[in-house]
């Protein structure tokens, strides 16, 4: 899990760097906006490993009455 939220920080200072720090390079903005969909894809998955991650680990068993647990969200 850690490499993945690693993965996923990179993307987003490759992101960061492509949206605020290159406003004079013209393929700025589609890169930026590729580089966002990759984050929003590796932060998907990244909560779907924690959210397996909880299911399945023992240390983790009964987290459930200690938070509110509703069904899934409807993806977007």
């Amino acid at each position: 899990m850690q490499r993945k939220s690693n993965e996923c920080a990179e993307i987003w200072n490759q992101w960061y760097e492509w949206r605020y720090n290159r406003p004079e390079d013209p393929l700025a903005p589609s890169v930026a906006r590729e580089l966002r969909y990759q984050w929003g894809e590796c932060c998907i998955e990244l909560g779907d490993m924690v959210q397996e991650t909880l299911r399945t680990d023992p240390h983790y068993k009964g987290w459930e009455k200690l938070v509110r647990v509703d069904k899934k969200p409807k993806p977007r």
